[in-house]
């Protein structure tokens, strides 16, 4: 696993992201990128650096989506939105 899972274990109770008026923690990040990575994943072990694209306004669920696909062992595209 990447070293900024480890690292957000350390801080699972402190604000990752506030976003739309919300605030956010390590915990709530970690647990719905693993959502996103077991998704992903459809009962798969590795995406083998896959390119997964995704098109999602800056929020938390951009950033989980993010860390999802690193997780999966992907490779992030986030396209410019105004394409």
């Amino acid at each position: 696993m990447i070293d900024l899972f480890q690292k957000a274990k350390l801080y699972t109770d402190r604000t990752a992201i506030v976003s739309n008026g919300n605030d956010y923690t390590y915990q709530q990040l970690l647990v719905q990128s693993y959502v996103v990575a077991a998704n992903l994943l459809n009962n798969s072990t590795d995406l083998n650096e896959a390119r997964i694209a995704f098109l999602v306004p800056p929020s938390f669920e951009y950033t989980a989506i993010l860390w999802g696909i690193w997780a999966a062992g992907g490779i992030a595209v986030p396209p410019a939105p105004k394409l």
